[in-house]
């Protein structure tokens, strides 16, 4: 290695240094992960405020809504797709089933999986469900611009693909891909201004 690039091999890696430690002091002075924890909690509790009528917490409702876009999966891929614990998905799927909003159905040529749907009652509400989504999504969003919209979900697709990289488990498991993601933040920043 010559000199020079040793030297500039030596400034990229103190420039790196410098942009880590950068970071760390605006995550210091923001506080970022009470932000996004806070965001996270304010978002749930104002959602089940919106959806008690229906009598279901947000778990339940983000389970409806992925089932209805996804008729006759495993319970296992239904937990990849919502980036949930098989065993808290397992009981919300047991609390839908009796009072009638999900079905789990045998699964021909394998004894032990079983195809899980969304029942006809829950399939009258999820119109009714999908508009409180969207309610509270505005909710949240109000006052931001298309563009800033569109830059806090590629901000948010960025951090959760750095957290990804430390639960290979959980990696596969997007429900959405980025590009979905700023479509559909598009969209509804149509009714947003």
């Amino acid at each position: 290695m010559t000199d020079i690039e040793t030297s500039l091999r030596e400034k990229l890696v103190a420039r790196r240094r410098s942009g880590v430690a950068s970071l760390q002091k605006v995550a210091r002075e923001r506080r970022v992960h009470f932000t996004l924890l806070e965001a996270a909690r304010r978002y749930r509790r104002h959602f089940e405020e919106r959806s008690r009528e229906l009598a279901l917490d947000y778990a339940q409702s983000r389970t409806l809504i992925t089932l209805a876009e996804n008729q006759g999966v495993t319970q296992k891929r239904l937990a990849e797709l919502t980036v949930t614990d098989p065993a808290a998905l397992a009981r919300s799927l047991d609390r839908l089933e009796v009072r009638g909003w999900a079905k789990r159905r045998q699964r021909p040529g394998d004894r032990r999986a079983r195809s899980l749907a969304i029942s006809p009652k829950a399939g009258a509400h999820l119109r009714l469900l999908r508009k409180m989504v969207r309610e509270s999504e505005l909710t949240a969003l109000n006052g931001l611009s298309r563009g800033e919209i569109q830059l806090l979900v590629r901000v948010l697709d960025r951090v959760l693909a750095n957290l990804k990289m430390y639960q290979p488990d959980v990696a596969a498991a997007t429900p959405l891909q980025a590009g979905t993601r700023v479509q559909a933040a598009t969209r509804l920043q149509g009714t947003v201004a």
